[in-house]
Parts: structure tokens; sequence; C-alpha cells
């Protein structure tokens, strides 16, 4: 008996842009959590708006842009249940960015934004800078500072509402990253991230129902790798790879933290050019085993490879009409990909698409 409405509007009008959209959880008799079968009778509705405009100052010769953003959460409680807060949750941000070019190849971004976080009563102050250097065209390399402050949200059909302690502080966050992106050759695309990060006050969802505890700091690095090679005009190699330091930390006595997140994931596929419009394709995916500490939700992820396969064709005998089908996961590979879900299997979506001719 979930029910989930929800909608979006958006407008663009020149360097003006905006959007909202709602989201409203409606539990209603018998829905209960997998994990414990315990029942759940508190709804809530969330209000998601932001908005931004760019302009130029051109005695800076500056490009300028400045937004603003809220996130509201609103709890209520379903007959037979409990009474929560409703202005526990909310966020209300706004932000300003500049884009400076110091030289034919150097340019410089610098971005400040500012959130109250109505969970703290408190205001929080994050920036941003970053540098880039573009030696040649199609070669662009960057490194970059940024800082940011959380707190957790709400999510009353997990529960962590309305019952959830406040955490002492917001969990801030640094983070220092280097990158490159280029067109090495005609047919050779290669991407590589490096960065560290460090987290202050890491807020740890604990007991049933969850409530966050400060559990000290961590830190970690990373890197993340792409690549693709068209070997030929019809035929297409790519890969990507992310690697992090540690998933797991010592919580200054309050048990472990965990990232929720492997340490080592991958992919690479290939997709090949056919006559008669038609693309085919593999992917294959691969998972390392990770610990996973949330709450209720405790133990261990277990490795997972994946085959996904896709075909796209156009239908000559109809113009316009093409059809697209994936099959995930086509091996039928059962696996968890979170402590306390469903195993999944096989998944396979076939869907058609009529494009109009143009007027």
């Amino acid at each position: 008996n979930l029910g989930s409405n929800y909608g979006q509007l958006r407008l663009d009008a020149g360097d003006l842009s905006g959007q909202v959209g709602l989201d409203r959880k409606l539990s209603g008799d018998g829905t209960y959590r997998y994990r414990t079968g315990n029942a759940i009778s508190d709804e809530g509705t969330r209000v998601d708006g932001r908005m931004k405009y760019a302009f130029g100052v051109d005695r800076l010769n500056t490009e300028v842009l400045v937004g603003w953003a809220l996130d509201v959460t609103r709890l209520q409680s379903a007959a037979g249940g409990t009474t929560p807060d409703e202005e526990a949750f909310s966020t209300f941000g706004t932000y300003l960015q500049t884009i400076t070019p110091l030289a034919p190849s150097v340019s410089l971004t610098l971005a400040g934004r500012a959130d109250y976080l109505s969970v703290r009563e408190e205001v929080q102050f994050s920036p941003r800078a970053a540098l880039v250097y573009t030696p040649a065209p199609k070669h662009a390399l960057r490194v970059s500072y940024n800082r940011t402050a959380s707190v957790p949200s709400a999510s009353p059909l997990l529960q962590l509402a309305p019952e959830v302690s406040a955490p002492p502080r917001a969990t801030v966050t640094q983070t220092l990253e280097v990158g490159y992106k280029g067109q090495v050759s005609d047919r050779l695309r290669i991407g590589v991230d490096g960065y560290y990060e460090t987290r202050d006050d890491v807020f740890v969802p604990v007991g049933t129902p969850v409530e966050y505890q400060n559990g000290g700091a961590i830190s970690y690095g990373g890197f993340d790798v792409s690549t693709e090679l068209r070997v030929t005009d019809a035929l297409t190699l790519f890969g990507t790879t992310s690697v992090v330091s540690d998933d797991s930390f010592e919580g200054g006595g309050r048990g472990d933290i965990a990232l929720n997140a492997p340490a080592f994931k991958g992919k690479g596929g290939v997709d090949c050019e056919l006559p008669y419009r038609t693309t085919i394709g593999a992917t294959v995916h691969h998972v390392d085993d990770f610990p996973v500490r949330f709450g209720p939700y405790t133990g261990t992820v277990d490795a997972y490879t994946l085959l996904d396969v896709r075909l796209r064709s156009s239908l000559p005998a109809v113009p316009g009409l093409s059809v697209n089908v994936t099959a995930q996961n086509v091996l039928g590979n059962a696996h968890r990909e979170f402590v306390g879900s469903p195993a999944l299997g096989r998944m396979v979506v076939a869907r058609l698409t009529y494009e109009l001719p143009s007027p």
C-alpha cells in the first residue's frame, strides 16, 4: 500500500532558469520495513527548488552566476503514528560563482555558498576554488578545493524520522582534487581524477529508529579513470575504474564508520554499429565487497560481477520508429546491492520510440 506522488516544474528564460519539485510519500495501511517487518505509519512531503541567473561583467572579463536553493521536508503522522518535528529538516541556500580568464590558457573559478540548516539552527559557509589550465585544444588540467557542511536528511518511509536526534555538530567535508581530461588522439579519450577528502564530526546512524551521533573524523583518497577508444568507425571500447583507499574507519568508541560504498568498482564494454542504423553493445560491471553500517542495516555486501547487453535499431518500414532493448544482468546473477535489500536478478526492458518528422 505504499504510495508516492511527485511532480516538477521547470523554467528557462534566457539567462534565468529554475525548477521546483514536489515529492509526497504516503505509507498507507500495511506498509512495513522489509528487514524487520515493523509497520510504518509516518508520511512526508518534500519540496526541492532551485533558481539561477547568469550574467557577465565586461570590465572584469568575468562570468557571474548567482543562485538560490531550498530543500524542505515536512513530516506528518498517520493515524497511530508519532508526532514529528515538522521544522526539523530544511535547508535554504544561496551561492555566487565567478569564472575569470587569467591568461589565454588559464581560468579561475571562485564560488561561495551559504546554507541555513534548520536542524542545527545555524548558517554554514562553503567556499570553492578551481584553476583550469588548457595547454592545447581538447586537453585540460584542473585543480580544485571544496568545503561543504551537511546534516542528516529525513526519510519517513525508512523511519529515520521523526525520532531522529540532531547531531551535536554538522559534518564538514573538505576535498582537494586534481584532474585531467583530454583527446589523446583522434580515436582515444582519457579522463583521470585524483582526490583527497577529510570529514570532521561524521554523523553515524545507529539504532532503531535511527538516531545520529557524531563519530569523529575520517580521511581517505581515491582516483577515477575513464577511457574511450574508437577502434574503427563502427567499433568502440570503453571502461571506467574507481578506487578508494579505505571503506571502513574507526569510529572513536562508537563503532566502525563505513562509507557504505565499495573501495573498488569498474566496468568495461563495447559498442558496435551495424547496418540499418543498428547498434549492439555489452558492458561488464564489477563491484568489490564492502561493509555497511547504517542503523539496523549492518553487514557486508558481497562482491558481484554483472553482464548487460543492449540493442538499438531503427525500423525502416516506419520512418522515425526505433526499438531499444536492454537486458541488465543477463546471466541472472542474483546479488544484493545493499544490506537489507532484496536480491536482484535479470531485468529486460524494451522501449519503442517514435520521433515526429520536422515541420
